[in-house]
């Protein structure tokens, strides 16, 4: 139990895409992970209101659990890469 925590090597982000997106991606660097993240599309499921496959953009794959502003939002996954380091 160190109290100064313990090393982040990586944070997933995860969307249900069923065909032409791979399963894992790596960023080239973290700026780039929260672009990646910013900018995924993901299928539907039963959680979103709508029907159940479509593909939309969902950005960090939680457009329906997200309760407050997506630039607050990206801001703070991108301020996250100092706090953490």
């Amino acid at each position: 139990e160190d109290p100064k925590g313990v090393p982040v090597s990586a944070i997933l982000f995860g969307g249900r895409r069923q065909s032409n997106v791979p399963l894992v991606l790596e960023s080239f660097n973290w700026v780039h992970g929260v672009y990646m993240g910013a900018s995924i599309s993901s299928e539907q499921t039963a959680a979103a209101e709508g029907t159940i496959g479509k593909l939309r953009h969902d950005p960090f794959a939680m457009l329906p659990f997200c309760g407050y502003h997506y630039g607050d939002y990206f801001n703070h996954w991108l301020k996250m890469q100092k706090t953490i380091s």
